[in-house]
């Protein structure tokens, strides 16, 4: 077992946390804004249109980050 692979899955790792957190954080705030615009539309009566976002980027940074951090374990497994 060397330092440096253990290094690097560390590093995958802490990357991939990362943009799942910031994923997770962006679409919670996005379903709040839903939340208070149909809020907003009962009390006033009045429509507010707020997007659903699906946030492909992000999602697609997230799933890479996710290869990478598997291919890091797997080549960590092969000492």
């Amino acid at each position: 077992m060397r330092i440096e692979k253990l290094e690097e899955i560390i590093n995958e790792t802490e990357r991939f946390l990362k943009k799942a957190q910031d994923l997770k954080r962006d679409m919670e705030e996005n379903n709040r804004e839903i939340k208070d615009a149909e809020k907003k539309t009962d009390e006033e009566n009045k429509t507010i249109y707020v997007w659903k976002r699906h946030f492909p980027k992000e999602c697609g940074s997230v799933r890479r980050s996710s290869l990478d951090l598997t291919r890091a374990l797997a080549e960590f497994r092969r000492y």
